[in-house]
């Protein structure tokens, strides 16, 4: 086998995306209930990672459904100062991308990815960039996992997929991706020395 392709997950993994302490401060600013904030949040975010909503849509259903009145800039300067950058994981990544081949594979918008390129140059870091928007579809479906292999020209064997959520990892499973799951950058590189990548 050549040496595999190394493939991250965002959020989790190299980003830590504190949304219930989001939905906290935005409960007490604005006067609506933090777990239906939270719950409805994720909801049309998820739509809006599949472009079954627009970044429009997203903050127009948001607004209505709790008579609130966000710009799609005023909602996105609260949400990035609930996510933070694992340095430590990044630097860790940009070691390994010195001798692997690295790909970013996520759920999330154009918005965030413009976000994350500003705050830490995530194409010069990764060669891959796959974000679910970008193809109208999220993990864990089966199709979204193809699509990157085959725009990758490897197969599922090349590739070590590291992700903080279990659930990602039944259609790797199926298409012969060695699956990590991400809970610390300690247990991380104990797992990848097992397949010998240091």
């Amino acid at each position: 086998m050549n040496k595999p392709i190394l493939m991250f997950d965002l959020g989790g993994v190299i980003e830590n995306h504190n949304f219930f302490d989001m939905s906290k401060f935005i409960s007490k600013v604005y006067c609506v209930d933090s777990k239906e904030f939270h719950n409805k949040m994720i909801d049309l975010l998820r739509l809006n990672d599949e472009n079954k909503i627009t970044d429009l849509q997203f903050i127009s259903k948001l607004n209505d459904y709790f008579g609130l009145n966000f710009t799609l800039e005023s909602f996105y300067k609260i949400y990035f100062r609930f996510i933070k950058t694992d340095n430590n994981m990044l630097s860790f990544i940009k070691k390994l991308s010195k001798n692997y081949k690295i790909a970013l594979f996520s759920n999330t918008r154009k918005i965030h990815l413009k976000e994350s390129e500003r705050r830490w140059k995530v194409k010069s870091v990764f060669g891959y960039v796959f974000i679910s928007q970008n193809y109208s579809m999220r993990k864990p479906e089966l199709r979204y996992y193809k699509l990157v292999l085959e725009k990758m020209k490897v197969k599922g064997s090349d590739v070590i997929f590291i992700d903080d959520k279990e659930r990602n990892f039944p259609p790797a499973d199926k298409l012969g991706i060695k699956c990590i799951k991400y809970t610390n950058l300690t247990n991380l590189k104990k797992e990848l020395k097992k397949l010998n990548i240091f």
